[in-house]
């Protein structure tokens, strides 16, 4: 499994989640938002601003949600399932679309 992650130095999100990664084992790749480049790459790849960004074998997901990571951590063992984990923020947040 791929996994990276955009980080800000003092973002309580951002600590969380290493803790959530350290916790389950998984090896993942940092890049901290402090330098330009790296926050370039974040809001390209994520549409955002905000802080943490994941990438999770190319699947973005933007802010601290352990069901949504957990989720992608299985999907991420399991390629075949694509679309899954969408589905699954769909349902958390709502689809984006205006009713």
């Amino acid at each position: 499994m791929n996994i990276k992650i955009y980080t800000a130095p003092g973002c309580k999100h951002c600590h969380e989640l290493r803790l959530f990664l350290k916790s389950r084992g998984l090896r993942f790749f940092e890049l901290s938002t402090n330098q330009l480049k790296n926050a370039k790459e974040a809001v390209r790849i994520s549409g955002q601003m905000g802080v943490p960004v994941i990438d999770i074998n190319g699947q973005i997901i933007v802010g601290w949600n352990q069901a949504v990571l957990d989720k992608a951590i299985s999907l991420g063992r399991h390629p075949i399932m694509n679309g899954a984990l969408d589905e699954l923020a769909d349902k958390e947040f709502g689809d984006g679309k205006n009713s």
